[in-house]
């Protein structure tokens, strides 16, 4: 790899950082509630895209017509939370 091509690369990866700081948005897992990445939401002719899950292992479905439910695929990143306790 040159140096023109380790630049290019490098204003790419910054570009894309920005980008999901800007216009991104946080996805929390449905079963436990914790954090299961960061997207960006495209849609154009009928079609969904999410930008930003290509290595997270995230399972997506439709809750509704009009909403996505997102759950974490591997069930040992779904750290469920504690039950509360038994009343005396």
């Amino acid at each position: 790899m040159n140096l023109l091509e380790k630049i290019q690369w490098k204003a790419a990866y910054r570009w894309r950082l920005l980008r999901f700081r800007l216009w991104g948005k946080d996805i929390t897992c449905a079963e436990c509630g914790q954090p299961a990445g960061r997207v960006i939401v495209h849609l154009r002719a009928g079609r969904l895209r999410l930008e930003g899950l290509e290595q997270s292992d995230v399972i997506v479905d439709f809750a509704s017509r009009e909403t996505l439910r997102f759950r974490h695929a591997d069930a040992s990143e779904c750290r469920k939370p504690a039950p509360p306790p038994a009343a005396p």
